[in-house]
């Protein structure tokens, strides 16, 4: 988020407008079709009585105590589609507290980091940072913090648009989607892809089958205990991989 506040500067200092901004982290696979997200990014950015659109996964009170937590509209009668008002921002609740946040059926609604925010908010919200750079800091290594920043956003949409933070922002709902640069959700990805052809919609028909193949074999098997090989320089450091969470019967081979 840091490298779009130094563009936005930029751009503010050669009197260029701020424009719409989609973020979306690099690490993150979705099992959705882009025509559904990009329909949700487009009716964000045109709905005038929206400043925020945010991209959200169902997930258990207990996973979502390693994530940024999405408080919603819990009636899915009151919505379209998937699509939930946002109420507010939870940080890595305890499971207690995760199942006070969960909709109907038990989970909770974890934040993905896919998101939009419109021009207008986004100029709202540098306008706050030049008054005051340490508005969404993080900590000294991350002054300009996203999940930050769509706190801020939210909190201010009374206030910079006499719009209710709850009718402003809107939280898309999808059923799968994993952080694949953390060994764990590496390895559920794959398992997904292996046994149940999940994140190949958006390939052609004729690569799937390979694509299916080539992730299965990197799920390999010994013994019947399945395991991921990081040997390859292409995946996390050693170090990374040895202090993240373990995966439950699996083995993590460096």
């Amino acid at each position: 988020f840091g490298d779009i506040v130094a563009y936005n500067k930029k751009m503010m200092e050669m009197g260029a407008d701020i424009k719409d901004t989609i973020v979306c982290c690099g690490d993150n696979v979705f099992d959705v079709a882009p025509r559904e997200l990009d329909k949700f990014m487009l009716d964000t950015i045109r709905d005038p009585k929206k400043v925020m659109g945010l991209v959200g996964v169902e997930k258990t009170p207990k996973q979502c105590e390693s994530f940024g937590v999405l408080s919603i509209a819990k009636d899915r009668a009151s919505v379209k589609d998937d699509v939930f008002s946002l109420m507010g921002f939870v940080e890595k609740p305890k499971e207690e507290e995760g199942k006070k946040l969960a909709l109907p059926n038990g989970n909770c609604v974890a934040n993905t980091g896919m998101f939009v925010i419109k021009k207008e908010a986004m100029k709202a919200l540098m306008d706050e940072i030049k008054v005051n750079p340490n508005v969404i800091k993080k900590n000294d290594n991350e002054p300009y913090d996203f999940a930050n920043a769509l706190k801020y956003v939210h909190s201010k949409t009374n206030d910079w648009f006499n719009l209710a933070p709850k009718d402003a922002s809107d939280v898309l709902v999808v059923d799968k989607w994993e952080d694949v640069g953390e060994p764990k959700a590496l390895y559920t990805f794959l398992d997904d892809v292996k046994k149940e052809g999940a994140y190949l919609q958006n390939f052609p028909k004729n690569f799937r089958d390979k694509i299916q193949s080539s992730f299965a074999k990197r799920v390999q098997l010994d013994n019947e205990t399945p395991y991921i090989n990081f040997s390859s320089d292409k995946y996390p450091s050693e170090e990374k991989i040895k202090n993240s969470k373990s995966v439950e019967g699996v083995n993590i081979v460096v």
